[in-house]
């Protein structure tokens, strides 16, 4: 940027005052100042620059921090973040409760393969994959249908897995009990009535 950032006077009421010399002294010394002033302009931008990806840093917390959703960060397997409601679907009594755990540890067996295969391909082409059932593993071992979707994100510095987690045991419990009823009326041979 060509801007000017200021201007410097100096005056002699005495002829032939300014030598070459000290001309050339001036010179540099414009140059210096010039130099300070657009780096001291700079480092003023790239504090409101971090102080605005503070407060969006802050925001995007919050909004996950009070997610109805249960999020969770991990990298390699190991779990780095997991939000309140994550820490409520599991059973868990804290955060902190996720430390030292894989994420492997929280994936019921008859998932694991699936899970594996699409956190793979996350690491391999850094897409999001769409969502899918599965079924996860409580902190007391209890079996949870949920959906899962997931993103590659970038996390304190590193490359991890960001998933969101829906629980969807109750309208899986609702599925099987309508899908046995209507079994019981298909295979009845009793007139069956229903009154609406």
């Amino acid at each position: 940027k060509d801007t000017v950032a200021g201007v410097m006077c100096f005056y002699s009421a005495e002829s032939g005052f300014f030598t070459e010399d000290l001309l050339l002294t001036l010179d540099e010394m414009a140059l210096a100042v010039s130099f300070a002033l657009t780096y001291f302009a700079r480092e003023v931008e790239r504090g409101r620059a971090l102080e605005k990806l503070q407060a969006s840093e802050q925001r995007f917390r919050a909004l996950i921090e009070w997610s109805p959703e249960p999020f969770i960060v991990h990298h390699g397997g190991e779990i780095l973040y997991v939000n309140p409601a994550f820490v409520n679907l599991f059973g868990a009594s804290a955060a902190s409760d996720f430390d030292g755990k894989s994420v492997v540890d929280l994936i019921h067996p008859d998932s694991r393969q699936v899970a594996l295969s699409r956190i793979e391909k996350i690491l391999l082409h850094g897409d999001a994959v769409p969502m899918v059932e599965q079924r996860l593993l409580r902190l007391d071992g209890t079996a949870i249908d949920v959906e899962v979707q997931s993103k590659s994100i970038v996390y304190e510095g590193q490359r991890c897995i960001c998933a969101v987690v829906r629980d969807i045991s109750e309208r899986k419990r609702r599925e099987e009990t309508q899908a046995r009823l209507a079994a019981i009326v298909e295979n009845s041979n009793d007139a069956i009535f229903s009154r609406s």
